[in-house]
């Protein structure tokens, strides 16, 4: 073991007042530590069993923590002293300072004291490490928290009140969760129900853009065409592209119907939105508009297109009748 020498006081600087430093003891290397045996008559102990006790505590507390280390506690066997060998520990700051706060509370104001001094010493060599690790041009690191980092235990709670208030704390995010979940189970069991992929048939403009009122997204008819047109789903006139109806999002559909007035067989057609569709209809306008709202399960249909892709309009895109619920 490393030669140990008291620290002595340098020309012209007055001798320590504070006991706990007057047998305190520096290392070559300017570790500091301090004898049990001299630390047990500060602390008021007269018998030493009684005081390896509370040593005893100190190193269960350091080994439960994971914060054990020999050089916090290490033991020496002293002889000569005039009788049978006996045993003495040198303390590193940490270890003093756990002996101090497992300590007799019968001695109260001298285990008090051995404490606050400690915590005092223990806080200063922190300032000073960290000074002394950080370079003057450079601020000090920054680390963000992760939730894996472990648990320190002096971010727990220090009282029964701190502990009571944690867990209120817990039980409101609890409670406000199950609130919203609440809340919106509705909008949810609603559109599982209407815009589901299994779904048979298709929606005019107009009631899709209801089935997305039910959802939670502010809409209607004439807006949600307008929307649409905006993504390139649907010509100026309201008919589908092919690319829009190849990725099963809309139908046209057309039927004859006979001239009330001159009896004369004429064709209407109407842009209907199918089931996929409305999913990804839903996803754009959730996305757009930042609705607050779940993904509901089982809905694996294609994306919304991104962009405003070419319109390729041809001869044949175009309604020559109008169109029906736009």
């Amino acid at each position: 073991m490393a030669h140990i020498m008291p620290e002595s006081p340098r020309p012209g600087v007055p001798a320590v007042t504070n006991p706990f430093d007057a047998i305190r003891q520096v290392r070559p290397d300017g570790s500091e530590v301090w004898s049990a045996r001299a630390l047990m008559l500060l602390m008021g102990y007269d018998r030493w069993h009684n005081f390896q006790t509370a040593i005893e505590r100190a190193i269960r507390a350091a080994e439960n923590t994971g914060t054990f280390t020999p050089e916090a506690f290490y033991r020496l066997r002293e002889e000569g002293t005039g009788g049978a060998p006996r045993t003495d520990y040198l303390l590193n700051r940490y270890g003093a300072y756990l002996v101090a706060l497992n300590g007799d509370p019968v001695k109260k104001p001298l285990v008090a004291a051995a404490q606050a001094y400690f915590v005092v010493r223990t806080r200063q060599a922190e300032v000073q490490e960290a000074e002394a690790a950080v370079p003057v041009w450079a601020p000090p690191p920054v680390r963000v928290p992760r939730a894996t980092d472990p648990v320190n235990p002096l971010d727990l709670p220090l009282s029964y009140r701190e502990a009571l208030e944690a867990l209120l704390g817990s039980v409101r995010a609890c409670h406000e969760a199950e609130e919203q979940v609440q809340e919106l189970a509705p909008a949810a069991r609603s559109w599982e129900l209407l815009a589901s992929p299994d779904r048979a048939g298709d929606f005019t403009v107009a009631e899709a853009a209801q089935t997305l009122c039910r959802a939670g997204i502010r809409t209607g008819q004439n807006r949600l065409m307008d929307d649409m047109k905006r993504w390139g789903w649907v010509t100026p006139s309201g008919r589908p592209y092919q690319r829009t109806v190849d990725r099963g999002w809309m139908v046209l559909r057309t039927e004859q119907y006979e001239h009330g007035e001159t009896g004369e067989a004429r064709v209407r057609t109407q842009a209907r939105v199918r089931p996929a569709g409305l999913n990804a209809a839903h996803d754009r306008l959730v996305h757009e508009r930042q609705v607050p709202l779940p993904r509901f399960p089982g809905r694996a249909g294609p994306q919304p297109l991104a962009g405003n892709p070419d319109r390729g309009d041809g001869p044949g895109d175009w309604f020559d009748v109008g169109v029906e619920g736009l």
